[in-house]
């Protein structure tokens, strides 16, 4: 859950895209089976749990690896919550389990009576858990079927997608995260999509170990975006030089 207040702490800060992916996999991680730290100590991804997507990923390595401090105190709605991975986790100690059990299969007797009355418990929440998911499925498909009618009521908006570009001199650069540049109308922070092309100014595609040595702070770029205002995607990274 300490993940999980990160996250949505970060789509409280983020904006667009952005806040709406952190903010989906802030509410999933107060339901993930298996804590994240437990995932990464087996060598196993955390986009095996369920709204994490690499991006997502990246960020949470970065938080496992280097903890954030900080004096914040989360709301009372966010407090004191026992995730699944929580209560499930004291049983799986006690009885030498790596990983929770298979609740399609679970069943009076299927396993030891030392473990049945802490796995009905975990079972219970879990049924639980699907009967709430449900019932939004069938709000969701409620609200789909009503939804043309009430469109059909406001005025067509169109929405289009901004292609553009920014420059200036980096001041702060996390690869596969963000980039921050001087621009001449001050710093302006860039975060990066899901697949980001490092070039030259002369169209040469830069490898890995080039990109480490001459993308770093104080080298003057020029970014190529995706969107508008502060919801912007890297996709391309153009270094000043040939």
């Amino acid at each position: 859950t300490d993940i999980a207040e990160l996250l949505a702490r970060e789509a409280e800060s983020a904006s667009g895209i952005l806040s709406r992916a952190f903010r989906r996999a802030a509410r999933n991680a107060f339901l993930w089976p298996e804590e994240v730290a437990d995932v990464l100590a087996q060598n196993r991804s955390p986009t095996e749990l369920r709204a994490i997507g690499p991006f997502i990923e990246r960020q949470i390595r970065h938080w496992i690896d280097k903890p954030p401090r900080s004096t914040h105190r989360a709301p009372a709605n966010r407090r004191d919550f026992i995730s699944p991975a929580k209560k499930i986790k004291p049983v799986l100690l006690a009885t030498g389990r790596t990983s929770p059990p298979d609740y399609s299969v679970y069943k009076q007797g299927a396993y030891p009576a030392s473990e049945q009355s802490s796995l009905a418990g975990a079972f219970a929440l879990r049924k639980e858990q699907r009967k709430n998911k449900m019932k939004k499925i069938l709000l969701s498909m409620a609200l789909a079927v009503v939804a043309p009618f009430a469109w059909a009521q406001v005025s067509e908006t169109t929405t289009t997608t901004t292609t553009t570009e920014g420059s200036g001199t980096i001041t702060e650069y996390t690869p596969g995260n963000t980039i921050v540049l001087k621009e001449s109308s001050g710093p302006r922070t860039y975060h990066f999509g899901k697949t980001v092309t490092y070039v030259t100014r002369g169209g040469k595609v830069l490898d890995e170990d080039v990109v480490r040595t001459r993308v770093k702070v104080g080298v003057p770029v020029r970014v190529h975006y995706v969107g508008t205002g502060d919801s912007v995607m890297v996709d391309r990274v153009i270094v000043d030089e040939d």
